[in-house]
């Protein structure tokens, strides 16, 4: 309940709470925000002020900076793919390029634009570092638009992202102009979702964004808003990148088969060199279990602290030793620096998406010096099409349309019509 006793002047007659000479409770609060910021189930039952510690100061301001990395994270891998894009105008390869050589490129840029949005909500907490007091106002509002907009959005592109791959490599769809299409409109309703999901919810209700309670996001009231804008979308990703990935290393690794006219019907066995997906390169087979440990790492601990969060009582939720503040610090951290996370994976293991690869030559059937040389065969034939992962020269030399794996047979045949 607000403390009646505290006046005008800054003092107070109740001894149970500390003053010092920065404000109330070890706060920058003075009288009015203080009062403001305490919980009270009918008067003030969603503070509209939070006062933070120097504590919490010390914990946000480390948050800003994993939200300054990870935008600049983002920045420099953009930064690449147009370098890169430059360079080929540049060149005189003589070979039409664009810049979305793929499908999963638009699905990736996707992902970036978003992890940009989130970056800016973190970073935007330096002004709560800066006052020591997180309150409501069209500041607060901005910061929890910038959030939900972003956190929402990786979450629904790394589901995009898990789905797309999977489809890709476990039925060996081949990537078409229809490809194009279905990327794009899956795109553009992710960020239709996003975008409406967010200006309907700040248009139309009260307080939307309001301290929650060490940055501002959506207010304690709307705690449906919070499932469907947010967290519902964490963990679909979640439970894809755990399901669909493993299965997908298994499989581009050699343990699984498929029974014939059939991908629903498979067998798991030792280690073998017949499949048609063998020859990607172990950094990207590596890099598809890396998909769900890392995102797993980044969203569970944010989750564990939110949902105990949730489980106080309204009052405890507001005091920073009932918000778990330490905890609920370091979640958000390793959270925000998932920009840096997906920029490292993507530029490891997908090295091929976005002019992150480099084709010199303008296709056509192969020289006796390429059968040879992977990296030449694969500059002769053009850049391969299929899934966005790393492939070694027997894989690249079977997507060129090459039959007989390489080691087992001693001759070469060029398919008819794919010379």
């Amino acid at each position: 309940m607000a403390d009646t006793n505290i006046s005008s002047s800054g003092y107070t007659t109740n001894t149970s709470i500390p003053f010092i000479i920065t404000g109330f409770n070890g706060t920058k609060c003075w009288w009015q925000d203080f009062n403001n910021s305490v919980y009270d189930q009918s008067s003030n039952p969603y503070p509209p002020v939070h006062c933070l510690s120097s504590g919490d100061q010390i914990g946000l301001l480390i948050d800003v900076e994993a939200g300054l990395l990870s935008g600049l994270a983002v920045i420099v891998a953009l930064a690449l793919i147009l370098r890169n894009f430059y360079g080929h105008l540049k060149s005189d390869w003589g070979q039409e390029w664009d810049l979305i050589q793929e499908p999963a490129d638009i699905y990736v840029l996707l992902l970036f634009f978003f992890e940009l949005f989130q970056a800016l909500g973190g970073i935007t907490s330096i002004e709560w570092v800066r006052t020591g007091i997180v309150r409501t106002g069209s500041y607060c509002t901005a910061q929890g638009i910038l959030q939900q907009i972003g956190e929402m959005g990786v979450a629904m592109s790394t589901l995009v992202i898990a789905l797309h791959t999977f489809r890709v490599i476990w039925w060996g769809k081949s990537q078409d102009r229809r490809d194009y299409w279905i990327v794009s409109i899956v795109s553009g309703l992710v960020v239709t979702y996003d975008v409406l999901f967010v200006a309907l919810g700040t248009g139309l209700n009260k307080d939307y964004m309001a301290p929650d309670p060490f940055w501002c996001w959506l207010g304690g009231r709307y705690m449906p808003e919070k499932i469907a804008g947010e967290y519902i979308w964490i963990w679909l990703a979640l439970v894809a990148s755990v399901i669909l990935y493993p299965p997908l290393f298994f499989l581009v690794r050699g343990n699984i088969s498929f029974e014939p006219e059939s991908r629903f019907r498979f067998s798991f066995h030792r280690r073998r060199h017949t499949t048609a997906t063998k020859g990607i390169n172990p950094s990207s087979l590596k890099g598809m279990l890396l998909y769900p440990v890392i995102y797993g790492i980044t969203v569970l601990p944010l989750s564990v602290a939110r949902w105990t969060t949730f489980r106080l009582d309204s009052g405890r939720q507001y005091q920073t030793t009932g918000a778990l503040a330490g905890g609920t610090f370091f979640a958000e951290t390793v959270f925000r620096l998932s920009g840096v996370f997906n920029v490292i994976i993507i530029l490891t293991t997908r090295r091929r998406l976005l002019f992150m690869r480099q084709v010199h030559g303008v296709g056509g059937a192969p020289s006796a010096e390429s059968l040879d040389n992977p990296d030449l065969l694969e500059r002769e034939v053009g850049a391969e099409h299929g899934p966005s992962v790393e492939l070694t020269g027997r894989q690249r030399a079977e997507r060129a349309g090459i039959t007989g794996p390489l080691g087992e047979r001693g001759d070469w045949n060029l398919q008819d019509g794919e010379a």
